[in-house]
């Protein structure tokens, strides 16, 4: 994403990629990103939101099965259980702010076969090609742009 940065920046990115490298959060870096993307220029601007939502919402995928609990189902083959990896301390904690013995609600279960594991690494796989092909085109753009 600083590469990303640094071609859509050009003739800034040193002072681009520094304000970049000082964010901790990946929100913070995109919208960062974006906002540089729109000083550049419209093009830029519409580029990169488009590249960057795509990339968001494949992280936000990506996320909820990399912190999330996994178990396998037993009676179905190729099968795996998740639940939202925040759940059970929240369960355990709202369970002991209650004077009642009654059982805390369950979170939602989802079920994951192999192929929708398949399905996020290729659609990661294709969305890094994609900003790939962007890094390699921008300085084209902006030769053109600058008319070098």
């Amino acid at each position: 994403m600083g590469v990303f940065l640094a071609t859509i920046r050009w003739q800034h990115a040193p002072k681009a990629v520094e304000a970049w490298s000082k964010l901790r959060t990946v929100r913070g870096k995109i919208n960062l990103i974006k906002a540089e993307a729109a000083l550049s220029s419209k093009a830029h601007e519409a580029l990169v939101v488009r590249t960057l939502d795509k990339f968001t919402s494949i992280s936000k995928r990506r996320n909820k099965l990399a912190h999330g609990f996994f178990g396998i189902v037993t009676d179905r083959e190729n099968q795996f259980a998740w639940r939202e990896g925040a759940s059970a301390g929240w369960r355990m904690a709202d369970g002991l702010a209650t004077s009642s013995m009654r059982e805390t609600p369950k979170p939602p279960t989802w079920i994951y076969t192999p192929s929708d594991f398949s399905a996020l690494a290729q659609d990661c796989g294709d969305t890094f090609d994609l900003i790939s092909k962007i890094v390699d085109i921008l300085p084209i753009f902006q030769a053109f742009r600058e008319g070098i």
